[in-house]
């Protein structure tokens, strides 16, 4: 059994590549449909709806994730003002990164580091913190190749813009990581190459 999922990974993903989670709000004139569509692509909740100033009960709202809509269930009279306050992450959608991380564990096994697999959401065999990291290195370097400097607990890694190809840089990363007894390492490309 094992106790990772996807999500942890791409937890971790987000903090390398700076995909903070926001908050914001936008705001509306209901004037013939209760349904809002909200400004942020990749909304993962909506915190609170007003309707006139006055805090609505989550009763009075539903809001669908896939679509990036809100749905006022309460009586609305035209001109009412809506504002619907929402987190969201300005540059992925956990679907982009739930692939990058499955891919991540692709590469793991076509340089031999080792074999996952991915069911339900649930990483197999569950992976020690070590390879949790490299993981979500090899992930990001995935998302964003051209990225310079790559920081995790267990690892540094600093490539001069466009000094590998993608696939290099992460075959390289998985050497070192695999060579490396303590866990942690610095790694710059100009060293490897």
């Amino acid at each position: 059994m094992s106790d990772v999922t996807l999500t942890n990974i791409t937890d971790l993903v987000r903090n390398i590549i700076g995909d903070y989670l926001r908050s914001d709000s936008d705001v509306f004139e209901y004037v013939s449909s209760a349904i809002f569509t909200l400004t942020e692509e990749n909304t993962t909740a909506v915190s609170s709806v007003y309707l006139n100033g006055a805090l609505l009960a989550t009763t009075d709202y539903s809001y669908d994730i896939t679509t990036q809509k809100v749905t006022i269930t309460a009586s609305l009279d035209i001109g009412d003002s809506i504002e619907i306050f929402y987190t969201y992450y300005a540059k992925y959608s956990t679907t982009e990164l739930n692939n990058y991380v499955k891919s991540a564990l692709t590469y793991l096994a076509v340089y031999n580091y080792k074999e996952y697999y991915e069911e339900d959401d649930t990483i197999y065999p569950e992976p020690f913190s070590k390879d949790k990291s490299l993981i979500a290195v090899i992930a990001s370097i995935i998302v964003s190749p051209k990225n310079s400097t790559i920081r995790t607990p267990d690892m540094t890694i600093m490539a001069p813009e466009g000094s590998l190809p993608l696939q290099d840089m992460i075959q390289k990363t998985i050497t070192v990581f695999k060579s490396s007894s303590h866990g942690i390492f610095y790694l710059a490309w100009k060293s490897l190459i």
